[in-house]
């Protein structure tokens, strides 16, 4: 309390208009009545009005009115300024013997002053002044954008117009009415704790929050400013409050986006970290315990230390690019989990701000790629298999980019043409001849156009500029994005062939020079035969003998045969013929062969007559059937020669060889088959017999280290690795098993399986995939399968395989769909479909083929071939495709329920 006959040292913050008022009337003497003395003014600019006055008299100035503190003996600060934030920081850091009054306080002050002023001016219009006064009063309050009341006994005893529409009363129902009755019943003790103590003279806040309640019933948020007053001679409370209902609905629904945030961090499926400016962490989430093995109070509040001692590197540019506010994604590192294992990982992170703006920390969110990994190891093992294969082919292949330049040999191209790869790499090839270049340059074009070509003959020359006659066959290879980037080419030296052939040729010409000499003696025969014209009659009559007999054996031939004059006029054609083309005889006799039995005007284009009649050499080839173009046919042309060597006309011979050729791709593919299986097995054998030996050698060390004292430290370190050793020897015994499988059956080992479960398990391999590109996976499992006898394992193997080559040929955002059903009461059936770009009819017939691709697929034309045996060899059930180009693929598996 101020002592009697002590001044009230007074301080004021906020240098304007109303801060020169109250200096005004204390150099003016008109608050004598409160011993009132200024000792300093605060404002943030020098300038202000008030500062500018405070200086004239010589009183103490600031810009910051934490400087105020230090004057001795202040008694009370006014805060001027009407800024919340000014005054919550006075209440904050002021010393706890100063008291401080608001801008509301000072400016009830000033007008009570103002009007005592005017009261003591003019005495004897006193009633009239203060009737003035109070409308003046009345008018500011009734019209203020706050609610504003007068509190004294607990009871209301004023109220302005914005207080009373705030709880939606009317002004005379709030007077006299319990102020409790107002507040929520949650907050009124609150209210009431604040209510006593300021009346009081407590120090207690002169702004706070509390909920308050409508006439209604409703609830509303209030923010409240009191101040203790005397009203009529006696303590009161004056109140200001200001409806913050739609700040705290604002206020709740950042907090539930925070809430919102937070849930998805925690659901994420990638681990991640949250560090402050100085790089401890300060969150992780439950996917990074998941992975790592640390739980949150084992990481929070620490540096990075589980980055391997040779990852640094890539670490410390990381940590470079946050400090300056970059962000960076995928990055690939190492980090330790917390057993100590290595772990292969994707790091992207950004930094965030705070919200002024001001970076405050980074997020990193890193991905396992430990898997990822493994597959591109695969991948390159793949690699190196194929360039076994080309290493090991006894044909010559050059691979060509798409400049034509030479990017590979194999040794036989080197054994073959004598140059070297160190000697081709990088340049084009000259060792075409130049008679030879019409075909290769056929050969250019279409591999430029994309195409595909096989068995072109043509020549080139050797080191020594030796022509050879080579026969050669070509196709593009695509990258991962399907781009054509080159083109391979597979060589095979025909010289031997070639010179067989001229042989042949050689033995044929000489034949025909013999055929023409004894042509010549019958041709003589013949002269004398009609010398003998006594025997001429019985000549013809043998000769008609011979046409009826000739025709009769025409006939009976059971496949097509028609005789064909030099300009194509049908002369001839059997009975199967005129079935085959359903045509008769007498209508088509002494017509074209392509009016006959095409409709055509004029010659067919790809027809091979004209061309045999005209060398006189009889034609083999073989074609789709004209009237049937499922079946496979062969036709033999035969040109038939007169007495003068020349062609009169020409026997078309027409045979079905569809079965035939079937039967000949079957025996190449056993043999194949055959070939494979053998090398196979002979591999998986030759990794088992090391293997053995490993797990050998590991169990004997485990068996000694199980004998070493408890003073070898590293002995559960050397134990651990050894039972590393024991897994990696059964993973690759597993491998071997399977290759023996793709030689012979392997041993089924049965179980009783789920098979919706296992297909859901077979999907969680891949659903990071789909996830990433969005592949659209719909599932309709029968709930009435029941359980299935057989293989987990290769069960796994099979619909891995197939949904793996799914993925590979759906576009982003694709849909494949798994059905489950029964397809009778010993079988299930799964059926795979895909809208990827599907297949043409020659790649469904020969998609079990092994080493099959269609040409754009990234495997190794393995994994069908070892599903197909897997289920029909050795699971026993059936697997079927259906394919149409740009409409997708199905694969439809029945597997029986129990083998037998």
């Amino acid at each position: 309390m101020i002592q009697p006959d002590k001044h009230l040292n007074v301080a004021i913050v906020g240098g304007g208009p109303g801060c020169k008022a109250i200096m005004d009337m204390i150099f003016a003497k008109k608050l004598l009545q409160l011993q009132m003395k200024l000792v300093g003014v605060a404002d943030s600019s020098a300038g202000a009005v008030g500062c500018l006055l405070a200086q004239d008299k010589g009183i103490f100035t600031t810009q910051d009115y934490r400087e105020l503190y230090e004057i001795e003996d202040l008694h009370m600060i006014i805060e001027l300024t009407g800024r919340e934030e000014v005054a919550n920081e006075i209440y904050r850091t002021k010393p706890e013997h100063i008291r401080v009054m608001d801008h509301v306080a000072a400016r009830l002050f000033w007008d009570v002053f103002r009007i005592e002023e005017q009261s003591l001016a003019e005495r004897e219009r006193a009633e009239t002044a203060l009737r003035e006064s109070e409308a003046k009063y009345s008018t500011s309050v009734e019209n203020s954008l706050t609610g504003i009341y007068i509190d004294q006994g607990g009871k209301i005893v004023f109220a302005n117009k914005k207080f009373a529409a705030i709880y939606e009363y009317a002004r005379d129902e709030l007077i006299g009415m319990d102020t409790r009755e107002l507040v929520h019943p949650e907050d009124r003790g609150l209210t009431d704790e604040m209510r006593e103590k300021r009346l009081k003279g407590e120090d207690v806040p002169s702004e706070y929050e509390a909920r308050g309640l409508k006439k209604s019933g409703k609830t509303v948020w209030i923010a409240r400013r009191n101040a203790a007053i005397e009203y009529k001679g006696k303590p009161a409370i004056l109140g200001n409050i200001v409806d913050i209902t739609d700040r705290k609905q604002a206020e709740g629904a950042l907090r539930e986006s925070e809430e919102r945030y937070q849930t998805v961090l925690e659901a994420s499926p990638d681990p991640v970290v949250v560090y402050d400016q100085g790089g401890e962490s300060i969150y992780i989430n439950p996917a990074f315990t998941r992975v790592f093995g640390w739980t949150s109070e084992e990481r929070l509040g620490k540096k990075l230390d589980y980055v391997p001692e040779e990852n640094w590197p890539e670490t410390e540019l990381m940590i470079e690019k946050v400090k300056t506010g970059e962000s960076f994604s995928g990055i690939e590192s190492r980090r330790y989990n917390k057993e100590g294992d290595t772990l292969d990982v994707s790091i992207s992170a950004a930094t965030y701000v705070n919200r002024r703006g001001k970076p405050v920390g980074s997020v990193h969110i890193l991905r396992d790629i430990s898997d990822q990994k493994l597959v591109e190891d695969a991948l390159r093992e793949s690699e190196e298999r194929y360039r076994t294969v080309l290493e090991a082919s006894p044909d010559p292949i050059v691979v060509y980019d798409m400049k034509g330049k030479c990017i590979y040999v194999n040794p036989a191209f080197t054994g073959l043409f004598g140059w070297t790869p160190e000697e081709l790499l990088g340049k084009k090839l000259d060792y075409v001849p130049e008679e030879n270049w019409p075909e290769t340059e056929m050969m250019i074009e279409k591999i430029k156009a994309g195409e595909s070509f096989s068995g072109v003959e043509t020549r080139r020359y050797d080191k020594d500029r030796k022509a050879l006659d080579v026969s050669i066959s070509a196709s593009i290879y695509l990258n991962r994005e399907e781009t054509p980037v080159g083109s391979v080419h597979v060589i095979r030296d025909i010289t031997e062939q070639k010179r067989v052939e001229k042989a042949l040729k050689k033995a044929r010409q000489e034949l025909e020079i013999r055929v023409e000499e004894r042509t010549a003696e019958l041709r003589e025969a013949n002269e004398r035969l009609q010398q003998e014209m006594a025997e001429r009659e019985r000549a013809q009559e043998e000769i008609l003998k011979s046409k009826t007999m000739l025709q009769s054996v025409f006939d009976g031939i059971s496949d097509p045969l028609i005789m064909l004059d030099t300009d194509l006029t049908v002369k001839m054609l059997n009975t199967p013929a005129a079935n085959y083309y359903e045509v008769k005889p007498e209508d088509v006799i002494g017509k074209s062969c392509h009016q006959a039995f095409r409709g055509r005007q004029e010659p067919c284009e790809e027809c091979h007559i004209p061309a045999a009649v005209l060398r006189a050499k009889s034609v083999t080839l073989e074609r789709k059937g004209l009237m049937n173009p499922d079946r496979l046919e062969q036709v033999v042309i035969y040109p038939i020669k007169e007495k003068d060597s020349e062609v009169s006309s020409a026997i078309i011979y027409i045979s079905d060889i569809t079965e035939t050729r079937f039967m000949e791709r079957q025996l190449i593919r056993s043999e194949k088959l055959a070939s494979l299986g053998l090398l196979v097995s002979g591999v998986a054998h030759e990794i088992n017999n090391p293997l053995a030996i490993i797990n050998e050698k590991a169990g004997l060390m485990k068996d000694i280290l199980g004998f070493a004292t408890e003073g070898f430290e590293h002995k559960e370190k050397f134990l651990s690795l050894l039972d590393s050793i024991f897994t990696s020897v059964d993973r690759s015994r597993v491998i071997t098993r399977r290759l023996l499988g793709f030689a012979k059956a392997v041993d089924v080992k049965m179980e009783t399986i789920d098979m919706n479960q296992l297909l859901e398990e077979v999907l969680g391999f891949l659903d990071k995939e789909a996830f990433h590109r969005k592949l659209n996976v719909n599932l309709d499992f029968s709930p009435d399968l029941g359980a299935l006898e057989s293989d987990r394992g290769q069960l796994q193997q099979v619909f891995l395989n197939i949904i793996k080559n799914a993925f590979e040929v759906m576009d982003d955002g694709g849909h494949l769909s798994i059905v489950t059903r029964l397809a009778d009461s010993d079988n299930l059936q799964v059926t795979i479909t895909d809208d990827g770009r599907g297949m043409s009819p020659e790649q469904v017939e020969n998609i079990f083929e092994p080493f099959y691709t269609s040409g754009k697929a990234s495997g190794t034309g393995l994994g069908l071939f070892i599903t197909h045996g897997i289920v029909t060899k050795n699971l026993g059930g059936e697997i079927a495709v259906q394919s149409e180009e740009g409409k997708g693929t199905t694969f439809a598996i029945e597997l029986p329920k129990k083998k037998e």
